[in-house]
């Protein structure tokens, strides 16, 4: 049995001198290892933290001149006893989820006098503001209203408001 060994021995040696010799050639490309990274103890990487760009929110997407909670006053303009307009002044809030500030502005369509105040601002992170819109519509008539409240700040975004006194 030793000399069964002996012999296996003898050609293992015998393999891995010709194995070094192909290396040393350059024939067999030498086997090196990959490393494996270690931490270093006591050093924990920071998490990047991405801030929230900001983001005007306008909660009511939708006025009616018949519900106080969004106009709450009306008023007659007119001549004599014969009411010309009626004006209704509503209220929405805007306000900025992000945390960095930003500009808006506010405009509006539907062939009637619309104003706003403000018409335009900055809002800062968490910030909030009421805006008043007035509309003046003639008199007995119900015309649909587009209110428009944009983010001027990038990304820019038109936020639409439908008025409505049916």
């Amino acid at each position: 049995m030793g000399k069964r060994i002996a012999g296996c021995l003898g050609v293992l040696a015998s393999i891995a001198g010709i194995l070094g010799l192909l290396v040393t050639l350059n024939i067999i490309p030498p086997f090196h290892p990959t490393p494996t990274p270690t931490s270093t103890p006591g050093i924990t990487p920071t998490p990047r933290i991405t801030p929230t760009p900001p983001t005007l929110m306008v909660p009511k997407m939708s006025l009616n001149a018949h519900n106080p909670a969004d106009c709450p006053s009306r008023n007659y303009v007119g001549q004599s006893l014969i009411p010309t307009y009626t004006i209704y002044t509503c209220y929405e809030f805007l306000n900025n989820s992000g945390q960095g500030s930003l500009m808006w502005s506010a405009s509006g369509w539907g062939g009637v006098r619309i104003s706003f105040s403000p018409q335009r601002g900055q809002l800062g992170p968490g910030q909030s503001i009421q805006v008043a819109v007035t509309i003046a519509v003639t008199y007995r008539t119900c015309p649909t209203v587009y209110l428009y409240f944009t983010q001027e700040t990038r990304p820019r975004k038109a936020f639409p408001v439908t008025w409505s006194c049916s």
